[in-house]
């Protein structure tokens, strides 16, 4: 869906991705209204962004729908207006957030939604990945650039290849290696579930049935820092983990430097202690990991009411804070959302 919206930005023509997401978060607009839309604009040979400038012209679309679809087309310009102005990351957390999508996902609060948020965030997180490997970058080439992944997906059949699929869809099945990834708190099990001991109960069955799908192998890892809408912040390991018995474990820990390329600060203090599953001894190597001294002496930069600018979310005021040093957590108001950030990796400046 989102995918859609971005696609309508860069060619308005797109009736297909109109389609999909004129109603998509609900705006009152039937399947009637929309059939009536797409015959006015068939018949004067337009597209359907067309049709939606002369709605005044348009015969036997109601008041009420009207009203909804100069709504939708209001937001579209609004959002294509600032296609120039944003970056690529800002350009998609504007779409997600204007069009209500985020929103409503959030508003289910059912696993399917849960999912579907993560993959909005996996969304987010690549194309800012993608925007800080190519600066010069445009929504036009990260659409062409998904465009050209997707076929070469698609043409490479042969077999060989890795089987990805949810937990859920790989009950009763079995392959010789298996790699469940993303086992972090809120993330596996998810926010939704921490504080409930049923819904835990119940991911953790999920977590044994993706397990016991390993013949041979199996490997269980988790992230240091991920993206989560947008900002790039610590993890801890899922308590799953700790659940898993010592012995039964051999422990393989890299440092992954992938993130240098956004710019990000990764170094925390040399041989800082990782949070670990029981057992599990991981050490950061001193000649790898930069330190942040910097974030250690800066109290009044950091203090509530400042301000400051965030290298995705631009300038806000920070509203609270707490702990010190690199492990110091910074509440910002970013005009009308509030978020929560770990200092230690969010390259703030004053503002």
């Amino acid at each position: 869906d989102v995918l859609s919206y971005l696609r309508l930005l860069v060619n308005p023509a797109d009736d297909i991705a109109l389609r999909r997401i004129v109603n998509t978060p609900r705006r009152g607009i039937g399947d009637t209204s929309l059939a009536r839309l797409q015959a006015f604009a068939q018949a004067k040979g337009w597209s359907l962004s067309t049709a939606l400038e002369h709605l005044d012209d348009a015969p036997n679309l109601s008041g009420r729908a009207q009203k909804s679809l100069a709504a939708f087309a209001a937001l579209i310009g609004e959002l294509m207006a600032a296609t120039d102005a944003l970056s690529l990351p800002e350009l998609g957390f504007a779409v997600v957030e204007k069009s209500g999508y985020h929103a409503m996902l959030a508003a289910e609060n059912t696993p399917e939604a849960e999912a579907r948020l993560q993959n909005l965030d996996q969304l987010l997180a690549d194309m800012t990945e993608f925007s800080d490997a190519n600066p010069d970058s445009t929504l036009a080439t990260y659409l062409e650039e998904k465009s050209l992944l997707t076929s070469a997906d698609e043409s490479d059949n042969n077999g060989n290849a890795i089987t990805l699929m949810t937990l859920h869809s790989a009950k009763g099945l079995e392959f010789p290696l298996v790699f469940v990834c993303g086992l972090e708190e809120n993330l596996f099990p998810t926010g939704r579930a921490v504080g409930d001991p049923q819904a835990i109960e119940e991911e953790r069955r999920l977590c044994y049935v993706g397990m016991t799908r390993a013949q041979e192998q199996l490997s269980l890892t988790y992230a240091l820092r991920r993206y989560a809408y947008g900002s790039l912040l610590a993890t801890e390991p899922s308590r799953f983990l700790s659940e898993v018995p010592a012995e039964l474990t051999t422990q393989n820990y890299e440092l992954d430097r992938g993130f240098d390329r956004s710019r990000q600060r990764v170094g925390p203090p040399a041989r800082k202690k990782v949070p670990a599953p029981q057992g599990v001894h991981y050490e950061w190597d001193a000649e790898q990991s930069p330190g942040f001294d910097e974030f250690v002496d800066q109290d009044d930069f950091l203090a509530v009411g400042q301000w400051v600018r965030h290298p995705q979310w631009g300038r806000g005021q920070i509203v609270s804070r707490e702990g010190q040093g690199e492990k110091m957590k910074l509440s910002i108001r970013f005009g009308t959302r509030t978020k929560r950030i770990a200092v230690a990796y969010a390259q703030l400046e004053p503002a």
